[in-house]
């Protein structure tokens, strides 16, 4: 009685946290643009580099813990970086383009071109190079590199500021609201997604489900419920430069920012049998990825697809798991 109790109270928990996602990722996407067309940064800039770094700090936090803890532990976290990817690439897109098709414009296309690239590339220079060390400063130098010549390349005002009239102290408020109302939203979307979380693997271990499946299929869901509830908000809003930016956006801040600190700080030998299946995976959904958006338009049915891919790489990873006699 006492379990079924406990379970009912989980279950509550869990709902009533993904509510607190929903709603607070689209205060996100709100505040969001109001501080683009506030301080004339573009959408493009806002989803890439500023919301995609936000939504990422889940894999953050692991990766902290991680290099702290040392040991396994650090695998786990890489482990988690490839599979949060393959699900943003993935999962992400494929709920927001089934919600509403993705228009991408001629020249987000060209700056998302250049991130699927490198997000391919990475996984590669981990297996082939022996050094993490090195890698980890090849990671965070391309990061460094592509975000500088991106806001460089944007310097062109895709959307006047509204408020430019306006006398300067309203002004300061208005600003000043704006980033408060971001950060608090941002902060209380990855304090729900944590909580999500706990309470869904909770729910897993109360019906006995092992811990390598609950890690493979719960933990790098809720490492990954930051970015889809932002991306599907800012796609039913028509804010595609800001959908698209942040799933594609947080695979390289993932890889070539908190992966590329891990190997400086950590450096470790990698699994390269199981890195190898996630690299094929990840590199597998770069490429259909850049096809779907290639024509300028991520429709429902390509949407479809990535959604199947998705739960396709999970069956993979779980038989092998079983297989392995790890599950």
């Amino acid at each position: 009685m006492n379990s079924i109790f406990s379970l009912i109270i989980l279950f509550a928990a869990l709902l009533f946290m993904l509510f607190i996602v929903v709603k607070s990722s689209g205060y996100v996407v709100k505040y969001g643009i109001r501080l683009a067309k506030n301080f004339n940064i573009s959408e493009a800039i806002l989803g890439v580099v500023i919301i995609s770094v936000a939504t990422s700090l889940p894999e953050f936090g692991l990766a902290v813990n991680a290099m702290i803890s040392g040991g396994e532990l650090i695998n786990v976290s890489i482990g988690d970086i490839f599979g949060a990817n393959i699900a943003d690439l993935t999962l992400v897109l494929g709920i927001a383009a089934i919600a509403t098709p993705i228009i991408i414009r001629k020249k987000l296309f060209q700056d998302l071109s250049g991130i699927l690239f490198l997000t391919a590339l990475f996984p590669i220079l981990i297996i082939a190079i022996p050094h993490s060390r090195f890698v980890g400063f090849l990671l965070l130098a391309a990061y460094i590199i592509f975000t500088v010549n991106m806001f460089r390349r944007r310097k062109e005002i895709e959307h006047p500021a509204e408020i430019v009239t306006d006398m300067p102290n309203k002004q300061f408020k208005t600003n000043f609201y704006n980033i408060l109302g971001f950060v608090l939203a941002i902060a209380t979307l990855l304090v729900a997604a944590h909580f999500a979380l706990l309470s869904a693997s909770s729910i897993a271990e109360h019906l006995g489900l092992a811990k390598s499946f609950i890690g493979a299929t719960i933990v790098a869901f809720g490492t990954t419920l930051p970015e889809l509830s932002v991306s599907v908000q800012a796609a039913i809003k028509r804010k595609f430069d800001i959908a698209l930016g942040n799933a594609i956006g947080s695979a390289i801040a993932n890889l070539g920012l908190i992966l590329g600190l891990i190997l400086i700080i950590r450096p470790v030998i990698v699994n390269v049998p199981i890195f190898s299946v996630l690299s094929t995976a990840l590199i597998a959904a770069v490429i259909f990825v850049w096809y779907f958006i290639s024509d300028g338009k991520l429709a429902r049915r390509e949407g479809g697809i990535l959604l199947a891919g998705y739960a396709l790489f999970m069956i993979i990873m779980t038989i092998t798991a079983l297989i392995a006699g790890k599950v």
